[in-house]
């Protein structure tokens, strides 16, 4: 009878349902909701404000152009139709992954996008492998040492990397380092120093943040009671620093690691402009100087797409990381 017993009550067991992992599945469930959403609202708002400048076909035609030309384009893009009929045509549309065709380039504006979409990836990615192996073991080094000149030099290196004006910079770049001294390419693609330049101009900005934000988040964990307990049970110091303190304070990084991961793919915009690198921002630039309506549409809302994206990621990975944010979420 026992075994009888023992053998069901797993089962039973089983099958009652587990309070937190039916918050975790609603916290992840939600966020999947909020960004359906998110992404939906800025395509409507994308749309209306376009519309908002003014008659989007005299904006792809030149200024000499006559009204029967103005008109031609108008129906070719169906810019004649009711507002609200042009808004739902093009939800469903995107939803299929149609952007729409190019003026310019009289192609795919979303196979224009992903052709140019890698060369900005890489060069957004490298800006972001820049800061965090720079930023992160010099705040980890100035948080544990208050006071000492390693976190004088922290403090420096975030408060520098947050006011330097990335113009002066990238300026100060290819003067210096591209021009008078011949180190580095200041232009173009190619081989990986052509990366170096636009990449670092890229990554100063988040390396200073990620900086104050590991230092301060490793002198607010270094106080903590499980900190003091470790220590107390005789662990060494690195130990307490690698397991403890470093592994929990750069937990806090994670969501401003995602977010400003879409910032450098839009600031990778103008840096690529002046570093002359065929990416996305390349393309909006021209796209831009002809008055390329449905193109820079369509980049406006594959950029948002892909910031939504990763914020996205960035719950779920923090959610899985600390598991307080999916049950009490």
């Amino acid at each position: 009878m026992s075994s009888l017993t023992d053998s069901v009550a797993p089962a039973a067991r089983s099958a009652v349902p587990n309070p937190l992992a039916r918050i975790a599945r609603n916290y992840y469930l939600r966020r999947v909701a909020q960004s359906i959403a998110l992404m939906f609202g800025v395509i409507i708002i994308v749309f209306m404000l376009v519309r908002l400048t003014g008659d989007p076909a005299s904006l792809m035609v030149a200024r000499e152009a006559d009204a029967e030309q103005i008109a031609e384009i108008r129906e070719i893009y169906g810019f004649d139709k009711p507002v609200v009929e042009q808004l739902t045509t093009y939800l469903g549309d995107v939803v299929t992954g149609d952007l729409g065709r190019s003026f310019l380039y009289r192609d795919s504006t979303l196979e224009l996008i992903v052709s140019r979409f890698p060369d900005t990836l890489i060069l957004a990615a490298t800006a972001l492998a820049f800061a965090l192996i720079i930023a992160v073991p010099l705040g980890v080094a100035g948080g544990s040492n208050p006071g000492r000149p390693i976190d004088k030099l922290a403090r420096f290196v975030g408060v520098l990397g947050q006011v330097t004006p990335s113009f002066w910079l990238i300026m100060l770049l290819i003067v210096y380092v591209g021009v008078k001294w011949g180190l580095l390419p200041t232009n173009g693609v190619g081989t990986w120093k052509h990366l170096v330049l636009p990449a670092f101009a890229l990554s100063v900005g988040a390396m200073g943040q990620f900086v104050r934000l590991t230092r301060s988040a490793v002198l607010e964990v270094r106080n903590e009671d499980f900190v003091r307990t470790a220590r107390s049970k005789g662990l060494a110091r690195r130990a307490v620093a690698r397991r403890h303190i470093t592994r929990n304070a750069l937990l806090s990084l994670v969501s401003v690691v995602g977010v400003q991961f879409t910032y450098m793919l839009g600031g990778s915009i103008y840096i690529e402009s002046i570093y002359a690198r065929p990416g996305l921002g390349q393309l909006l630039d021209a796209a831009v100087r002809a008055r390329d309506f449905p193109l820079v549409q369509a980049i406006t809302i594959f950029i948002a797409g892909f910031t939504i994206i990763m914020n996205l990621v960035t719950d779920v990975l923090y959610g899985l990381l600390d598991p307080r944010i999916r049950h009490g979420g």
